[in-house]
């Protein structure tokens, strides 16, 4: 996992990941976690579908950088990272397509232990 800016200079996370998971196929990215706001515990939650950029002996998927995942990450929760199952081989033709998407059958884990201070860290001469 990479947090970097765009050549347009917009923040973004960049995630590697071998490319017999990901296949070159969309992922999902999600994560969780508890935290206070005004006193309140609320959740804050991260839910994203991206398609990989590069695909060779890794997949490399970038989405913009969304403050809820710095948070997320600054909590020390992990980022969760689901690759879609492979396509059945020989599906028939004329059958219908399921009303729901296939369950995700590969999971990684990005570990967010010490993110808060590598981000401080790169960021203190800004």
């Amino acid at each position: 996992m990479l947090i970097a800016t765009t050549d347009a200079g917009i923040p973004a996370m960049m995630v590697s990941i071998p490319q017999e998971i990901g296949h070159g196929k969309p992922i999902l990215v999600e994560s969780s976690s508890l935290g206070k706001v005004d006193g309140k515990v609320v959740k804050v939650e991260f839910s994203q579908i991206v398609n990989p950029m590069i695909c060779s002996d890794t997949c490399k998927y970038m989405f913009p950088l969304d403050p809820k995942i710095v948070y997320i990450l600054n909590a020390g929760e992990g980022v969760h990272i689901f690759a879609p199952p492979k396509e059945p081989v020989g599906r028939g033709v004329g059958k219908k397509k399921p009303t729901k998407p296939p369950p995700q059958v590969r999971e990684l884990t990005i570990s967010g232990r010490g993110f808060a201070a590598s981000l401080a860290e790169s960021t203190k001469v800004w």
